[in-house]
């Protein structure tokens, strides 16, 4: 985890983001502090993370140098994923429709020898540089809920790559791992979406 830079989420964004939900179109471009931006220019993650009992709210950035189409599209390289967070044990794509674009995901996930099954389903816009993913409630899952958005948009001549996650698992988890999944497993997942738009790119 070096180089995890972790803060506070605003109480503001928090309100927001549970009472609002996910919002149908991005929303403008995120204004960080100095200290965020010197670690997303060194090539890093910038992380904001709250938790409680049962479930967490997080935000993560990064900036990729390839087009935002480029980094969108390693966004929804799905089976990368996998490779990136060794708790992902697999996933089976059983939905993908092209207009509009939808994808249906069942995931495995490995905590400490504990295997839990989820579906999620993601509605991708590419032209605007915009995925929002929930849980596909017709299907068995393991956890209560999650939701959240992957945003793409330009910036510095690249792209800026922000996620947002909500996830609920409806019984207490221990801080660690929610902390866990938040913090190396988001920093795992984003950085192997920059190297594959970045080699897509091919940015040296």
């Amino acid at each position: 985890m070096t180089g995890l830079y972790r803060t506070a989420l605003s109480a503001a964004v928090l309100l927001l983001c549970l009472g609002n939900g996910v919002p149908d179109k991005p929303p403008p471009p995120l204004e960080l502090d100095a200290a965020a931006e010197e670690l997303l220019a060194n090539g890093e993650v910038h992380v904001t993370q709250e938790v409680w009992d049962t479930g967490g709210m997080t935000v993560g950035v990064i900036d990729v140098r390839a087009t935002p189409e480029q980094t969108m599209a390693a966004v929804m390289d799905l089976p990368a994923r996998v490779e990136d967070i060794g708790s992902l044990k697999s996933v089976d794509v059983y939905l993908q429709t092209a207009s509009p674009e939808r994808v249906g995901a069942e995931w495995l996930l490995t905590v400490f020898g504990t295997n839990i099954i989820f579906s999620v389903l993601y509605d991708v816009d590419r032209e605007a540089g915009w995925c929002r993913y929930s849980m596909d409630k017709s299907r068995e899952n393991g956890i209560e809920s999650t939701e959240g958005s992957y945003q793409t948009y330009a910036h510095n001549g690249g792209t800026r790559l922000v996620y947002r996650g909500f996830s609920e698992s409806g019984r207490y988890v221990p801080g660690f791992i929610k902390r866990w999944l938040a913090g190396s497993a988001l920093v795992d997942q984003m950085q192997g979406m920059k190297r594959r738009a970045e080699e897509s790119a091919g940015t040296p």
